[in-house]
């Protein structure tokens, strides 16, 4: 089966680039399951995710359709003899029935063919077990920075992202998923960054590969000159993306 491979060509850059999730996520999403035995990380690239699932459960699985991005993920599993990785279609899951507490998806479900994963899911999680996913859009610094981003990712390079990055913008909204609805709370992801590491995650977005790859040429220098100028001379900023979180429970 294929999948929509968005992310193997630029594995490392992705690895490097890309925020990780705030604790109190896992602490919350351990509180919502009854028990703590087996969780499983769907489409885990090289971990952002799966590490956070770690102290909170015995045993956790992490898969990716992309053998380069669980390659990116190598120092986490091989550091960690209760994390498993595996390449691993989330629409196909070799494991067994009623088996999972927990499946997460971060930032990747607009991906997946749903149908199918969701029947995946309904497999594989135990009576009780929890489904939780979530995304983030474009994060924000401030007004004037947020212009610039603005101008990359709608006028520059907005005709290159796939139309399942509009579900992300819509936070989900539309999609039917399975099981009983779970009442989150909001979170935040919050980092403390350089102005190289904003640049480096512009140069991670799909869109930015896709322009480049078409043109020749990095988008992100387009607008570098303006985006440092707007970040002023502070080393660090307080980067911000409000999580969207979506939690169901198996009955």
């Amino acid at each position: 089966m294929s999948f929509n491979d968005h992310f193997s060509g630029h594995a490392g850059v992705y690895a490097a680039a890309r925020p990780d999730y705030p604790n109190e996520l896992f602490e919350y999403l351990h509180g919502v399951c009854a028990e703590h035995e087996l969780a499983l990380d769907c489409a885990a690239g090289n971990g952002q995710a799966t590490r956070g699932l770690l102290p909170h459960f015995s045993c956790v699985l992490m898969s990716d359709g992309s053998s380069e991005q669980i390659e990116q993920g190598r120092p986490l599993y091989e550091k960690s003899a209760s994390l498993h990785a595996s390449v691993m279609l989330a629409e196909n899951l070799a494991l067994k029935s009623a088996s999972l507490d927990l499946v997460t998806v971060a930032q990747a479900l607009h991906w997946f063919k749903l149908e199918r994963f969701f029947a995946e899911v309904e497999r594989v999680l135990k009576t009780g077990g929890v489904f939780a996913c979530w995304s983030y859009g474009i994060h924000s610094i401030n007004q004037a920075c947020d212009e610039v981003v603005y101008r990359l990712y709608e006028d520059i390079v907005g005709e290159y992202w796939p139309p399942q990055r509009r579900l992300v913008e819509a936070h989900y909204a539309g999609i039917d998923f399975p099981f009983r609805e779970v009442a989150a709370p909001d979170f935040k992801l919050e980092k403390r960054w350089s102005i190289e590491q904003v640049l480096g995650y512009l140069r991670s977005w799909s869109a930015v590969q896709r322009y480049t790859d078409v043109h020749q040429q990095d988008p992100v220098a387009i607008i570098e000159s303006d985006l440092r100028l707007a970040y002023g001379e502070e080393k660090l900023r307080t980067i911000s993306w409000p999580l969207n979180l979506i939690v169901r429970m198996k009955a």
